[in-house]
């Protein structure tokens, strides 16, 4: 595996510490998603911020891979949730919303 920032690089530390950030930020978003399934017609606006804010940043990978290529295999299957699973939820929602 080829490094993208060599080990003295201040660039390698800063997309460590944004990629951490992300991570938790990802997780911590999953288990909000998870709390809205156990009341979701109650918080219908929430549920479908949260579903907003995966599918624009799928649209900012969409962005990165234009202008960079696929720099790797593991931002391919991230990117297809944001833009397959990510509307197809929201479909989903529409449907049990309206049944509620």
């Amino acid at each position: 595996m080829e490094m993208i920032f060599d080990q003295d690089s201040l660039l390698r530390g800063f997309a460590d510490n944004q990629y951490r950030f992300g991570y938790g930020v990802f997780f911590t978003q999953g288990l909000v998603l998870a709390f809205f399934l156990t009341n979701i017609e109650k918080h219908t606006n929430l549920f479908r911020f949260a579903l907003l804010a995966l599918f624009i940043g799928g649209i900012a990978r969409v962005t990165n891979i234009m202008e960079f290529g696929i720099v790797s295999d593991k931002i391919v299957p991230p990117t297809i949730i944001e833009f397959a699973l990510v509307p197809l939820l929201i479909l989903w929602h529409l449907r049990v919303a309206r049944k509620a």
